[in-house]
């Protein structure tokens, strides 16, 4: 099972903590995210929420494309990419490596 992180502290936004983790002004990361995670115009900033919720939960960096977003119905559907599963399978205690 995946390690989630605990909830993040009442009254701080998701993009505000996804954008501190980043380094990055909330503004900024948010237009990056838009443009090179999610670049569909149908995005809404629901979306965006949910998609981060998702990643923030789980550890994972949209940014070094960990997660993915994919357009689905009108919005938008999570995808963890190989990057992503790696990263959650290293932070595992009986995690021991993979051979090719």
């Amino acid at each position: 099972m995946p390690e989630i992180i605990p909830p993040f502290p009442e009254g701080t936004s998701i993009s505000e903590i996804m954008a501190s983790q980043a380094n990055m002004p909330r503004e900024s990361f948010l237009n990056t995210l838009k443009k090179t995670v999610m670049p569909s115009p149908n995005v809404s900033d629901e979306h965006v929420a949910s998609f981060l919720v998702l990643a923030h939960k789980y550890k994972l960096d949209p940014l070094s494309e960990q997660i993915h977003a994919f357009p689905s119905k009108g919005g938008i559907k999570a995808m963890i990419g190989i990057d992503g599963w790696i990263s959650i399978a290293q932070r595992q205690p009986h995690y021991d490596g993979f051979k090719h």
